[in-house]
């Protein structure tokens, strides 16, 4: 089986030649750095993402390969992904998701669609208000983790 350098500065720099080469080669690749399989086509990845074979609780393998000093901060966000719906197999996944259910289900849709408009009104007015606006800053992050935490009850405060 060939050996491919997914890590190199030459990978990230153009990493499409050697995915075509993996796709035609070594369409489950398995790197030993990361001590995970790298799957390459789009029928098998769609298959482990969503069929039953396979454990959405996959976190720890991020970060595997990964310099020293960076894997602190990789513990953090793992820690964190960790928590996250898509991370979790059933009974985990099924009860997260259900609570969110109803939260954002379709007879939510007004509330969602209210909170929206007058969040980002509030949101445009401060950007047009700031003398040093920052668009990441002062809307496309506060807006939306506003909305969200109104819709769960969240006091704006917290």
């Amino acid at each position: 089986m060939p050996d491919f350098d997914i890590l190199s500065d030459a990978f990230f720099a153009d990493p499409y030649p050697v995915f075509a080469q993996m796709r035609k080669d070594a369409p489950c690749y398995y790197d030993t750095r990361l001590e995970a399989h790298i799957l390459t086509r789009f029928r098998d990845v769609e298959r482990a993402l969503g069929g039953e074979d396979f454990s959405a609780e996959r976190v720890d393998q991020w970060g595997k390969g990964a310099p020293a000093e960076v894997q602190d901060e990789l513990a953090f966000f793992t820690r964190e992904l960790k928590r996250w719906i898509p991370f979790n197999n059933p009974p985990i996944h099924t009860r997260l998701r259900s609570r969110l259910g109803a939260s954002f289900g379709p007879q939510t849709l007004p509330r969602i669609e209210h909170l929206a408009r007058t969040i980002v009104a509030e949101g445009l007015a401060q950007l047009e208000a700031s003398t040093d606006p920052d668009l990441i800053r002062d809307f496309a992050f506060p807006v939306p983790a506003t909305i969200l935490a109104e819709l769960m009850g969240i006091p704006r405060a917290d």
